[in-house]
């Protein structure tokens, strides 16, 4: 396959990408974001999270903010 064919296969999910200004690499956060879902759902506090995780995947808290709020934004 070469990147023509992964990029004509994928055309209306890429558009759909580009035009909610997401990135391709973004793929990295859903990892933290799970992460993130999973402690707010056992009821730990927001800040405390956001330290745990700041520690796990080596960002700085208000990173994590974040990318919790980009994963919240509702698409187009």
């Amino acid at each position: 396959m070469t990147v023509y064919d992964l990029l004509k296969d994928n055309m209306a999910i890429l558009r759909r990408f580009h035009r909610n200004g997401v990135a391709a690499d973004s793929i990295r956060f859903v990892p933290v974001f799970e992460d993130w879902r999973r402690m707010a759902g056992q009821g730990a506090k927001k800040q405390y999270i956001e330290a745990v995780l700041a520690a796990k995947y080596g960002y700085t808290e208000r990173y994590i903010r974040m990318i919790v709020r980009f994963m919240q934004e509702e698409v187009r």
